[in-house]
């Protein structure tokens, strides 16, 4: 059950919105706005879905791989279906000559729900087959 959102000024959402821009912890905000954490946590989510421009230009630890070079890695496994991810991954190294290693390139598959290929089911035996199956089972000898 969610609850019900709280009616903020224009003055408290633009302080919240202020105050994260200028790097402060959400809990940091909270208390210096008598403001539970929940709801300074509901508008900074909400801030950041809506402006997903200012996200990318968010400060912390530098990704690997850019998003052009994830789209290509995802063309690189959507055209070679049936390789392994060692060759999958030799080829990306030569193509694109990044100093990765196999596990984050595993996790970045991972992540972004890269596959190889789809998984195969077993045929699911019928009542005919089955049928089939014990006349042609008692003429093999047992070893």
């Amino acid at each position: 059950m969610s609850g019900k959102r709280k009616d903020l000024t224009n003055g408290t959402l633009e302080a919240i919105l202020s105050f994260y821009r200028a790097q402060y912890k959400v809990s940091d905000i909270a208390r210096g706005l008598n403001l539970p954490r929940s709801t300074v946590d509901g508008v900074v989510r909400r801030f950041l879905a809506k402006n997903q421009r200012w996200r990318a230009l968010k400060t912390g630890r530098k990704r690997k791989l850019s998003e052009a070079l994830i789209r290509r890695l995802r063309l690189l496994i959507r055209a070679d279906r049936w390789g392994t991810q060692a060759q999958i991954f030799c080829r990306f190294h030569r193509l694109f000559g990044l100093d990765l290693s196999h596990n984050t390139l595993r996790r970045y598959c991972k992540r972004y729900n890269l596959r190889r290929r789809p998984c195969t089911k077993k045929q699911v035996l019928i009542q005919r087959h089955r049928v089939g199956r014990l006349p042609y089972s008692a003429l093999i000898p047992l070893l």
